[in-house]
């Protein structure tokens, strides 16, 4: 027998391992998520207090920041054809007992501008997040790389992701970022971490930066 031939079921095994670790992942995390919601109906659904609550704990449990979250629940709830919506004022009273990160996330989803997030299938069978604010926005924070560079987000009424997958939040609509060097929509963002993420402009390079992890204030 060749070597080759010897390595192909090396290789088939080591594909086999990664699919049932991958599999046991995804089964861990849906598993998580149906004890948070465990009556999920399609069409519209009405998030708590109480549910983000547990969410947090869970992001703090598993080291993960609010990216993470995002897309949990809306791929939960789009396998189910149905979405999930949190008001801004609970989003307002979990900011008060826990963070959500770093200033990027909160230039990301700034806590005191949002009326309503939603999550999951809006009826056109894929994953999205869909963030509705009081008004056009405008945020800040320093991106941290050789030097400090502030950067602006031009945040629209309604603004979001159409396309969530793994690690993927794809189609992103509604930001544009500026800074000294130039303005760029947002078109994609890659978890890359459990606290970073990478951001895929319309123009430029993409750009890593820590989101951070939710945690207890």
């Amino acid at each position: 027998m060749s070597i080759n031939n010897k390595l192909v079921p090396l290789v088939n095994n080591k594909k086999l391992i990664f699919a049932v670790l991958f599999l046991c992942s995804a089964i861990s995390r849906a598993d998580s998520l149906s004890g948070i919601f465990p009556d999920v109906l399609s069409g519209r659904n009405t998030g708590t207090h109480d549910q983000l609550v547990k969410l947090a704990e869970r992001a703090i449990e598993n080291n993960q920041s609010v990216v993470h979250l995002l897309r949990d629940v809306s791929l939960r709830f789009s396998h189910e054809k149905g979405f999930i919506t949190f008001s801004g004022s609970d989003l307002r009273k979990l900011n008060k007992t826990y963070s959500m990160g770093t200033d990027v996330m909160y230039a990301l989803v700034p806590p005191s501008k949002t009326k309503n997030i939603s999550l999951g299938d809006f009826g056109n069978d894929r994953a999205e997040i869909k963030v509705e604010l009081d008004e056009t926005t405008n945020t800040y924070f320093n991106y941290r790389y050789i030097f400090n560079i502030s950067v602006k987000l031009k945040l629209k009424s309604e603004y979001g992701a159409t396309g969530i997958s793994k690690n993927q939040l794809d189609d992103v609509y509604g930001i544009v970022a500026s800074h000294k060097l130039g303005t760029a929509d947002v078109d994609s963002v890659r978890i890359s971490g459990d606290q970073t993420v990478v951001v895929e402009l319309s123009k430029g390079p993409s750009v890593k930066v820590n989101v951070g992890t939710v945690s207890r204030r």
